[in-house]
Order: C-alpha cells, then sequence, then structure tokens
C-alpha cells in the first residue's frame, strides 16, 4: 500500500468512528431528555468511549507512522513513492534540511578555530557544549565545572558569574586568563550561560615589552644627545687646560679642575656605555628561525658554560623529550636566551652546598617548553612578582638585562618567559614557545 493510500485508509477510519461517537452522544441525549432509559443510556455511553479510546489508539499509530515517514524522507531513502505534488514539497524540505545541517557543521567548525576556551553552563554549572579549545583546556570529557582540574578551585567563580561579567582570573597553573559570561538562549532550552576564557599572558607580556622597549628607546636617545657633548666638552676643557699651564707643575687649584674634568668625562663615557647596553636590548633583531636539533644545541651550551660550571663545581644535567626533537628558532637568539638563564642559575646557586642546574626541553601540544631549573635558596613572593620586569636586579652591580633579553628573545618567537618555584626548592624559568 502506498502511503498515500494509507492515509486515506486512515482519514476514512477516522472519520467513521468520529461519525459513531456523534451518533452515540444525539442518542444518548435523546433518550435522556425524553425517557428513562437508563441501561440503555449507559450502554450507549460505554460504547462512545469504546469508540473513543479506539480513535486515541489509530491517531497514536498515525503519530509514529508520521516519525517512520520523516525518517524515510532521509537522503539515504530513496525509494518512498508519493505523489508528485508532495514529492516536490518534499525535495524542498529535504533541501533545506540539507543547508541548516551545513549552516550547522560550519558553525561548529567556526567554533573550533576559535582560541577561546567556549562553554555552555546552565544554573547548576553542568556543562552542555565545549568547543576545541576548551575540551583541550578540559583534557578529558567532563559534565560539570568541578570536573575541570585546570580551574583548581576557582570553579565556584565561573559557576556563579553572572550574564554580562568580566574578570581577569588565574587558575590552577596561576596563569591570567579574562573570562567573560553572556546568556545564551537555544529553541526549547532553559535559559544558560556562554562562558568564554581567553589566555592574557602574552598579549599582555607583549605589550608591556613593547611599552618598555619604547621607553628605554626614547631614554637613551635622549640621554645620548645630552652625554655627548658633556663628554667631548670635558675632553676639549682637559686640553685647554694642558695648554695654559705649558707643562708646569699644577697648582692645588688646577689639579682640582684637572681632577673635576677627568671625572666629568669618564663618568659620561661610562654612561655612554651603560646608555648602549639599554640600547641593545630596545633594538633586539627580528628572530631568523631555522630548524635547530636541541641535543645538538644543548651540547654547545654546555660547551660554552662548561668552564664555568668546573669552577663552580656546578652538577649540570640535560633532558630532551623526545630525544629527535627539533626546535625552529632563530638559533643565535635562543643561544643568548638559554645562556642569559644559565648565568642567572649560576649565581642563585652560589651558597648552595651541592649546586645543581638542569635544562630540561620538552614537546608539548602547543609547543615546545625550555626549562632551566636550580636548586638554590629559589625568589621571595615579593622578588618572584618582579624579576621579570625589564631592567629590575637584586645582584649588586646588576644591570637587569640577561632575563630581560631572555624575555624579548621568547616574545620575538611568539611565547613568553614564566617563573615559579621548583617542586624541590630553587626557582625554574619557563621560556615556552609555540608549535611551528
Amino acid at each position: 500500500m502506498s502511503i498515500l493510500q494509507a492515509g486515506t485508509a486512515l482519514a476514512r477510519s477516522l472519520a467513521w468512528r468520529a461519525a459513531c461517537v456523534g451518533g452515540l452522544a444525539a442518542a444518548v441525549v435523546v433518550l435522556a431528555l425524553r425517557t428513562h432509559f437508563y441501561a440503555t443510556i449507559s450502554v450507549l455511553v460505554l460504547l462512545g468511549v469504546l469508540l473513543c479510546f479506539d480513535m486515541a489508539r489509530l491517531i497514536t499509530r498515525a503519530a509514529r507512522a508520521a516519525d517512520n515517514f520523516i525518517d524515510a524522507l532521509g537522503p539515504d531513502n530513496i525509494d518512498v513513492s508519493l505523489p508528485p505534488g508532495l514529492e516536490r514539497s518534499v525535495g524542498r524540505w529535504r533541501a533545506n534540511r540539507a543547508e541548516q545541517q551545513r549552516e550547522l557543521d560550519s558553525a561548529r567548525g567556526l567554533l573550533d578555530t576559535v582560541n577561546a576556551a567556549l562553554l555552555v553552563v546552565d544554573r547548576e554549572g553542568r556543562v552542555s557544549y565545549m568547543n576545541r579549545a576548551a575540551r583541550a583546556w578540559a583534557r578529558e570529557p567532563v559534565e560539570r565545572l568541578e570536573q575541570i582540574a585546570a580551574l583548581g578551585d576557582d570553579a565556584a567563580l565561573l559557576r556563579t558569574m553572572q550574564p554580562g561579567a568580566r574578570e581577569i582570573a588565574r587558575f590552577a597553573d596561576g596563569e591570567p586568563v579574562y573570562v567573560a559570561c553572556s546568556r545564551y538562549n537555544a529553541p526549547g532550552q532553559a535559559e544558560q550561560r556562554l562562558i568564554a576564557i581567553q589566555r592574557i599572558a602574552g598579549d599582555l607580556d607583549a605589550v608591556e615589552v613593547k611599552a618598555w622597549t619604547d621607553m628605554a628607546r626614547v631614554l637613551a636617545h635622549e640621554m645620548m644627545n645630552s652625554l655627548t657633548p658633556i663628554a667631548s666638552l670635558s675632553e676639549s676643557l682637559e686640553h685647554l687646560l694642558r695648554d695654559a699651564t705649558g707643562g708646569r707643575v699644577l697648582s692645588a687649584e688646577e689639579q682640582e679642575l684637572a681632577a673635576a674634568l677627568e671625572a666629568i668625562k669618564r663618568r659620561s663615557v661610562g654612561l655612554m656605555n651603560f646608555v648602549e647596553r639599554y640600547r641593545a636590548v630596545a633594538e633586539l633583531p627580528e628572530p631568523a628561525r631555522q630548524p635547530i636539533v636541541v641535543r645538538d644545541f644543548l651540547a654547545g651550551i654546555e660547551s660554552l658554560m662548561s668552564t664555568t660550571f668546573r669552577e663552580r663545581q656546578i652538577a649540570f644535567s640535560t633532558h630532551v623529550v623526545p630525544p629527535e626533537l627539533k626546535l625552529l628558532a632563530d638559533p643565535e637568539l635562543m643561544e643568548q636566551a638559554l645562556i642569559n638563564l644559565l648565568r642567572n642559575a649560576v649565581d642563585a646557586v652560589a651558597q648552595t652546598p651541592a649546586p645543581r642546574i638542569a635544562v630540561e626541553i620538552r614537546a608539548a601540544e602547543a609547543g615546545v617548553t625550555v626549562e632551566v631549573l636550580d636548586n638554590g635558596h629559589g625568589l621571595p613572593d615579593e622578588v618572584a612578582s618582579r624579576v621579570l620586569t625589564p631592567f629590575f636586579t637584586t645582584k649588586p652591580g646588576g644591570s637587569g638585562i640577561g632575563l630581560n633579553v631572555a624575555r624579548h628573545v621568547a616574545l620575538a618567537h611568539g611565547g613568553q618567559l614564566d617563573v615559579r618555584r621548583g617542586e624541590a626548592g630553587g626557582a625554574v624559568f619557563s621560556l615556552v614557545l609555540p608549535a611551528a
């Protein structure tokens, strides 16, 4: 039987039963008004009820048949025979459904390309959707916010955030993230919240370092413009003084004047050299990236630092995972950055009974991590929060340039430099580079 014939038979059956129910209802009304045949009325009412139940059964069967018909209209089922008019309507319906599916797939693909982690959650903290960035961030399927280990103790922050709220938060790894909450409404569902989590450490570092670099460049320019004529003038005055005295023994006043001119010249030249060092930081070249075999690279670093390690009796080790790891970076800049981190570690373990320094380089999904670990006394909290500030130093006579250069190199490669306490004491400087 065709679908049209089945529909016609169903309609006739329902119409016949509806007519019977109508007739029975009329008969019951007439008998109730004109006679006292209560038994007959009861029988007619019972028949009417049975017919109604039968109609409900037919309607339920029709609903199931309609569901099966809808399923049969899928793109893989083409054997359903339809009348020409209905076939055209079904064809348009199929095309619309295919277009909607394409739009849905496109929207999902677009959400998966967003760097921000997107989560749709209800008021109880149940997660109904996560994009690719959120799934990578959570590392495993989750049903509730509390199950995301990366949130640490701040899962309650996301659960209680109201639509429109904006926060800068630090989760389990201590990295600053920007969290935004907005309303999310889906047809036929209760109102939910869309939470967007964006890592901002690299962007903030780049902005901060650019500000310091611009300031250093301006200061270097202005200071050099002032110091150069001072140094030149002091040297000229020295010559004039020698010419005026004609080689005779200088008086006390003349000796004092000569000493003052020499001090002015010496200090001016020293300041000019000092400014030139800062200018070198501000004018760090763009990285010329090329493949680097990490094991060979570390062997070269160890050769350069071996004398220092031997003289100070420092145990030095390296660890590369995987052993054949390669890095796409500027070898000269990376060498300078790693040497600066190692020199910082050498100073950190100066008073340690059994000094140790290690370099660990690992490949990860997000890129490559270069870590320099030491077993020194570590960094106090007030120092750790400032140690990466350009030109900050706790060393007597230090310039604060070494770590600043390493941070510049990391940012120039699109990465960042972080510092944290080591699990067994000391400090860990972590230079994170993005995947090639």
